[in-house]
């Protein structure tokens, strides 16, 4: 019997963790390809190790809590607990950038009472289950917590979280999406305090010690930084990977995928995933499919440029997950994120700042 040939477009994190899980599940049934365009597998995650620095060139930590779960599980069956770091207990303190001042944001209900930085905000946060539930199937985040809770809430706290995350427009990106837990809370409960009380879906778990003692932490990372992750991935899936390959078109044959190639050559498929960033993926399947051209909607992406920036000995004055900035403070960075107080366990020495921007 032939067997079922898979190809996944795209060696990023997403493409990788698809390709184990396919593998997992149907093992030696099929034929797995992995094609990628670059030299390298897993995307936007980089890591690098310059005089003694060690830099993270995209993502630099993962949550252990929503998706993160998933995450946990993964590396579990990698082997790769003993890899993993958890945040430094410093980095639960955040602080936000507003009137031309570094503001730490509250930690606890009783700095929540007192904390400057949430004058004028705690009328709208204790009403927010008050106010009358909508059944909006879908709403921009700016117009979900300036609904639910104020316009200064959603300007001051939500405007630099989600240009922190998603480096987009609160006005533009959609909560359903973003946020879907809490959309789920004004739906389910009517409200967002009602739901973070009430719903208990989260707190039901037969996880692994392994993953029930990391969710204890926010956030972690690897000793060698994230790459370790991908490297690891790329070690159980060498055979398949293909690199300095991309695909230029596909075309649907009776019961395959023929998937054309930029160097001129072609692979027949059972079943082709399609792991590229949204702008490639609309671009080959407009290629290929011209009947397409209209019904594919253009999506809009951010461009964000990173700093990494490294001293041989202390220079921070606090300690902490770093800052974010509100917009309308107009200034020309959205944040800065202090690795060397978040992740201390990768500075080469006790007095080693390592900062992103």
């Amino acid at each position: 019997m032939t067997k079922q040939h898979f190809v996944i477009l795209g060696a990023g994190i997403s493409g990788l963790a698809l390709a184990w899980y396919l593998k997992k599940r149907y093992q030696d049934q099929i034929r797995l390809t992995v094609i990628e365009k670059g030299s390298r597998a897993g995307g936007w995650i980089c890591t690098t190790q310059q005089q003694g620095f060690l830099f993270e060139e995209g993502p630099r930590s993962c949550r252990t809590k929503g998706a993160g779960i998933a995450t946990l599980e993964l590396i579990e069956e990698l082997g790769l607990q003993g890899e993993v770091i958890a945040a430094s207990p410093d980095a639960t303190k955040r602080y936000l950038y507003a009137d031309k001042q570094l503001q730490c944001l509250p930690q606890s209900f009783l700095s929540l009472l007192f904390s400057p930085v949430m004058r004028g905000t705690l009328l709208s946060l204790f009403n927010e289950w008050r106010k009358t539930p909508e059944k909006y199937v879908d709403e921009s985040i700016y117009d979900f917590f300036a609904r639910r809770l104020s316009p200064k809430i959603a300007e001051q706290f939500i405007d630099p979280l989600v240009a922190g995350i998603y480096a987009g427009d609160i006005r533009q990106l959609s909560v359903r999406s973003c946020f879907s837990q809490l959309y789920q809370w004004e739906q389910t409960y009517g409200s967002l305090t009602k739901g973070m009380l009430f719903d208990r879906t989260s707190s039901k778990s037969t996880h692994s010690p392994f993953v029930q003692a990391m969710k204890s932490s926010p956030i972690f990372s690897f000793k060698k930084g994230m790459e370790t992750l991908v490297a690891r991935l790329s070690s159980k899936l060498h055979e398949h990977l293909q690199f300095n390959s991309s695909a230029t078109t596909l075309k649907v044959l009776s019961g395959e995928i023929e998937v054309f190639l930029a160097d001129g050559k072609n692979l027949r498929a059972d079943r082709v995933f399609i792991a590229l960033p949204a702008e490639a993926t609309i671009s080959l399947l407009k290629h290929s499919f011209p009947s397409m051209q209209t019904s594919l909607p253009e999506v809009s992406t951010a461009s964000v440029a990173v700093v990494n920036l490294g001293w041989s000995q202390s220079v921070l004055k606090y300690s902490g997950f770093g800052y974010l900035i509100p917009s309308r403070e107009q200034e020309k960075i959205l944040g800065v994120v202090w690795d060397s107080s978040v992740f201390p366990q990768q500075n080469s020495s006790n007095s080693q700042t390592r900062l992103t921007v």
